[in-house]
């Protein structure tokens, strides 16, 4: 005679719990895709190389010209009508794309699998061509691979940070975070502060103030968190700190989402001053103090100037008891505002707006097309 398995009682499951059910796989989900996209794109990019290889073999071996590539890429394109990427155009840039990264520096070499860097194995093949047409040294087309990946650069991302010469601005901030800081989170911190600060989708006065730039910022704020980098998430501006039964206010303040934790940044349309990291620090205690959870890092502040002057910015910061990054900016300056432009400066209701309103970078914005009037032709 056979045992009776034990009978299962339903649990009844409350909703809340079963949306984190539901969030936890399709979590797992997304994961999963994108992990079968890089993997796809890694067979892409390596097929590439590997003809790449073969092309240039035939061409200083055997004096492959043009006539033969064009004939490869017919036969090709005929073998496989379903499969894009076979045009003689793309065929030459397979093989400029082994001969760039065919011979590395020794470091790189090193840490390159089958003679490929993985940061370009990880990017798509579109990025690529980008810094094969607009990117003249190894290192640099290395680093902004790298940045591709660490940053989510689209391929229009990516053109603009070649534009504004990124290679030489990241991470070249003066802070004193290796000294307030515990490694590897000081190296981090540096490494995602600029100088200078690329604000040229502004247009500023010759004698501006700081409100102007600030205005200005949250009135182009997609470009703004941009240039900011991956990782800033804006909290808000003016914000108010009590301290002393005093009211302060902070003109922007971040929270870093890889950094874990808030980021103070003052803006000055002047040169730097030593007391303005003296403010900055009391800025940061008030923070740390009233708004600092107990599981965040220590708050870092940004000082964006016009100008700075690199030796009284280090002897400013070497006593700091705070993690302060100074760096300056450039924009669009005119002598004389335009007066179309001064009296289209936003108020607060509109910047407010603005926030509001925020989309993800990259994600189209529509608007609505004037239509010119049409113009009647006069009979004769």
């Amino acid at each position: 005679m056979s045992k009776k398995l034990p009978s299962r009682t339903t649990k009844t499951v409350s909703q809340s719990e079963y949306v984190k059910f539901i969030a936890h796989l399709k979590e797992k989900i997304r994961s999963s895709q994108v992990k079968a996209a890089v993997s796809v794109n890694r067979e892409l990019i390596r097929l590439y190389w590997e003809i790449g290889k073969d092309i240039a073999q035939k061409q200083e071996i055997e004096g492959w010209g043009t006539k033969i590539v064009e004939r490869v890429a017919r036969d090709l394109q005929n073998s496989f009508p379903g499969i894009e990427g076979f045009s003689p155009r793309n065929i030459w840039r397979m093989a400029a794309f082994y001969k760039a990264y065919s011979i590395l520096p020794q470091a790189v070499a090193e840490i390159a699998k089958n003679g490929l860097p993985e940061c370009l194995e990880s990017i798509p093949w579109g990025h690529n061509a980008v810094l094969l047409e607009k990117v003249k040294l190894t290192e640099q087309r290395l680093w902004y691979a790298s940045m591709t990946i660490a940053e989510g650069w689209s391929r229009e991302a990516l053109i603009e940070s070649i534009k504004s010469n990124s290679y030489k601005r990241f991470g070249k901030a003066i802070t004193n975070f290796h000294e307030r800081l515990p490694e590897p989170h000081s190296r981090l911190a540096h490494d995602t502060l600029k100088d200078p600060y690329n604000f040229d989708f502004l247009e500023l006065a010759k004698d501006h103030l700081e409100r102007d730039v600030e205005d200005g910022l949250l009135t182009h704020v997609e470009k703004f968190m941009r240039e900011m980098g991956q990782g800033f998430s804006l909290v808000g501006r003016q914000i108010q700190v009590e301290v002393g039964g005093r009211t302060f206010y902070l003109d922007l303040l971040f929270y870093h989402l890889k950094l874990r934790c808030f980021v103070v940044v003052e803006l000055k349309a002047t040169d730097f001053k030593p007391e303005f990291a003296g403010k900055m620090n009391f800025y940061l205690s008030a923070v740390d103090d009233h708004m600092k959870h107990p599981s965040d890092n220590p708050t870092i502040g940004i000082l964006i100037c016009r100008e700075k002057n690199n030796f009284i910015v280090e002897y400013a910061l070497r006593n700091s008891k705070s993690p302060i990054g100074v760096a300056s900016y450039e924009a669009k300056i005119f002598k004389d505002l335009p007066k179309k432009l001064e009296s289209s400066l936003p108020t607060v209701q509109e910047i407010e707006a603005e926030l509001s309103t925020v989309k993800v970078i990259g994600e189209p914005v529509s608007r609505k097309s004037k239509k010119k009037p049409s113009k009647k032709k006069k009979k004769i």
